[in-house]
């Protein structure tokens, strides 16, 4: 009989789609080493729908049900993998009750006391607890970043960085709850290094249809284009330079070695947008519920249109701190967890 592994993570347009994606691609990769994977997430989110795309076992609860699962329905789970930051007493009561092994994702309270292992892959994390009381096996860093498989068939073959910028890529993760795109197309549409530049505004797949989006779109005054669908890396690797926030996509920009700039579409991204920047990999741009004067962004986004070689070492610095190995090194773990 294959082990057994439930996923639990909830995505949409209340907690951004990072979770989701991340288990995804861990549930595929361990399906295909014969794994018995199963999901668990919120019902009627985007996140459940992308998680029912993989074809693989998913239960649905309600959006106000806890994050770590009732003892009685883990009877035949060896390993439980809980994605999103920070646990509390509930993982208390569940060690209590359930002997299996449990593994978090992005915990710096509960989970480094009571889970076996912790995977702190966000870059900023590891200053925010004392090592020194983690009961949990802990890995730390972007070399543990989960990533989608197939963002290996772009590592390396991403569009040379030139001296111009042909098109600007806007794409704001998952949902973009604070409708970055379409606050940030005004800004853009007074910067005159933009009239020959093809602008592509991606959505994900927990956006909310946005009337403000389209008439900002239909205002814009240089070419633009709303994508909903193709490949995603195929899109950001041919991009000249992305405007994003501070989730996931931080990290596949890195690794795919495009030039970028950053929006913290929430508080706690603000750290991560810093650390990248402090080691020259992106652009801070402030947080998404403040943009800020519009002259300052204006000078910030303009410059770098204009500053071919400051774009290349931007896309330079970025496989220096992410290498798109984290899955296979997340399924290592997880492997050495099972019974032999």
């Amino acid at each position: 009989m294959p082990h057994r592994v439930l996923l639990r993570a909830d995505g949409g347009h209340r907690w951004g789609m990072g979770h989701i994606f991340r288990m995804r691609a861990l549930g595929l990769a361990l399906g295909r080493r014969g794994y018995d994977v199963r999901y668990c997430t919120a019902g009627g989110t985007a996140g459940a729908r992308v998680l029912a795309e993989t074809g693989q076992s998913l239960r649905l609860v309600d959006e106000g049900a806890p994050l770590v699962p009732e003892s009685e329905s883990l009877r035949d789970i060896e390993v439980l993998v809980i994605d999103r930051l920070d646990q509390g007493e509930e993982l208390a009561r569940l060690r209590r009750d359930w002997s299996g092994r449990i593994v978090c994702f992005d915990d710096t309270k509960s989970g480094l006391e009571i889970a076996d292992v912790v995977v702190n892959a966000i870059a900023n994390l590891s200053g925010n607890y004392d090592k020194g009381q983690c009961r949990a096996k802990l890995y730390e860093g972007p070399d543990y970043i989960v990533l989608d498989e197939g963002i290996g068939r772009f590592l390396g073959a991403s569009k040379p960085v030139g001296a111009e910028v042909e098109r600007l890529l806007l794409a704001f993760g998952g949902s973009d709850d604070h409708e970055l795109a379409a606050r940030i197309l005004p800004i853009l549409g007074r910067i005159p290094a933009l009239r020959k530049v093809e602008l592509r505004v991606r959505r994900g797949p927990a956006c909310v249809p946005s009337a403000g989006l389209q008439s900002a779109l239909a205002n814009y005054p240089f070419a633009a284009a709303l994508t909903l669908d193709g490949e995603l890396f195929d899109e950001l690797s041919q991009a000249d330079l992305v405007l994003c926030s501070g989730g996931v996509m931080l990290y596949e920009l890195a690794a795919l070695g495009r030039p970028h700039a950053a929006f913290a579409a929430e508080p706690h991204e603000v750290a991560t947008i810093r650390w990248f920047a402090a080691r020259g990999a992106t652009v801070a741009l402030g947080l998404a519920s403040d943009l800020g004067s519009a002259s300052d962004l204006e000078e910030l986004i303009g410059g770098l249109l204009e500053d071919g070689s400051r774009r290349a070492a931007l896309a330079a610095a970025g496989p220096r701190l992410v290498d798109a190995g984290g899955l296979a090194r997340v399924v290592g773990i997880l492997e050495g967890l099972f019974p032999s």
